[in-house]
């Protein structure tokens, strides 16, 4: 069933509202932020969306070339569509983040601001800072926020929060297995809530998984080209089905509109799996269970988020090719479709890297840039249809 994204961010926004009347929420940007530390202070940790404002108010403080997926929060910040926050935490994420960090401060848009002073490159020799950058801000949360982390809570909210990483990965691996599909839309729309769900809520619906969605008979061996039969798209009460679905990867850091993923269900996309920063990235690498003590646990955490799959900010960020190739060749994907934040150098930079491991691999993909407004639709449309036809060899008249 399909909504606008506008109607998931109405829900977004509604939940965490009647949610903050009960419990504190502290909001977060990126996949570097430990959300173990929340959860055992006993608040809820949400990951801050794109919805599509353009972000008016939002340039009167940002040069008009930051990135548009930052400039979007901080205008969803200003005209108080956020208040159900009561602190956000920013990492040394990005150039465009860190102007959004010193404004939302500046103007102190929820009453607590904290800083994660993150390593810009991925080295076990780092564990060490990080594990003491994460006491220090963490404890200033408590200090500010009245509340406390214990060895025992942090232990429970590791074991959580790997519980989720594990429940999105089986989900990820019921589609790539054909045992449930779905349109990417639906799919992404419950990828995407569990950054904002309380956990509970989300590992219910992880439980009820093959019954949220059409289910269809399993592809004939596993091993075909064309997945037949397989989307479902919904326009009022009117179902048809895509044949000769292609099988194809997205790659990206924060692709939040869904309005992207109905686009390449219309086209005949079948999205198999992706390399997207809150997708497949978010499921791997858990956080060590065995700590004998509290510093032992954080450090465990340090580890975890040092090491795991590099987004493009960090160097160096070879693994995450490594995966991505590997992820093409697994799953039999026909291409990859390369999704570019407009005005992020570090996705454009690592393209290139990308670009040359793909071509050397014999890997087609499209290299495509938008914003989180997808404000240049139709261009999309119909290079996407292009790359469509060419990886499966149809022409539509």
């Amino acid at each position: 069933m399909y909504h606008s994204h506008k109607d998931v961010m109405k829900e977004y926004y509604s939940y965490l509202e009647k949610l903050s009347k009960t419990k504190k929420i502290v909001g977060y940007f990126d996949t570097y932020f430990p959300e173990e530390f929340v959860y055992a202070m006993g608040l809820h940790p949400v990951r801050l969306i794109s919805d599509e404002e353009e972000p008016i108010r939002a340039s009167e403080f940002l040069q008009g070339f930051c990135c548009p997926y930052a400039k979007n929060l901080l205008e969803q910040a200003i005209k108080h569509k956020l208040d159900f926050l009561s602190a956000v935490v920013f990492t040394r994420y990005c150039d465009s983040l860190r102007g959004v960090y010193e404004v939302w401060k500046s103007e102190k848009l929820t009453p607590i601001v904290e800083f994660i002073r993150y390593s810009q490159v991925v080295r076990k020799e780092a564990v060490e800072y990080l594990a003491n950058e994460f006491k220090s801000v963490f404890d200033r949360l408590c200090d500010s926020l009245g509340c406390e982390y214990t060895f025992y809570s942090l232990q429970d909210a590791i074991t959580m929060v790997n519980k989720k990483r594990k429940a999105l990965k089986y989900a990820y691996n019921r589609r790539k297995e054909f045992k449930q599909v779905s349109s990417a839309y639906n799919f992404y729309e419950f990828v995407l809530s569990a950054t904002w769900l309380e956990p509970s809520e989300f590992l219910k619906r992880t439980h009820n998984f093959d019954k949220l969605f059409r289910k269809y008979p399993q592809v004939v061996n596993g091993k075909v080209d064309m997945v037949p039969t397989c989307i479902v798209v919904d326009k009022g009460e009117d179902y048809y089905m895509k044949s000769k679905a292609v099988k194809v990867i997205v790659s990206a850091t924060e692709l939040d509109n869904l309005e992207f993923y109905k686009l390449l269900d219309e086209i005949g996309f079948y999205v198999i799996s992706d390399d997207v920063a809150f997708g497949t990235r978010y499921t791997k690498d858990l956080v060590r269970e065995d700590g004998k003590t509290i510093d032992e646990l954080i450090r465990n955490i340090a580890l975890r988020y040092i090491m795991k799959t590099p987004c493009s900010v960090k160097d160096p960020s070879d693994r995450r090719i490594d995966e991505l190739v590997k992820e093409v060749k697994t799953t039999e994907a026909k291409g990859v479709i390369f999704y570019r934040t407009r005005f992020c150098d570090s996705e454009g930079v690592e393209y290139a890297f990308i670009k040359k491991r793909l071509e050397a691999e014999g890997i087609p993909h499209i290299y495509i840039e938008s914003d989180h407004r997808l404000s240049n639709y139709q261009q999309l449309y119909t290079r996407l249809e292009a790359f469509y036809e060419q990886i499966a060899g149809i022409f539509r008249r």
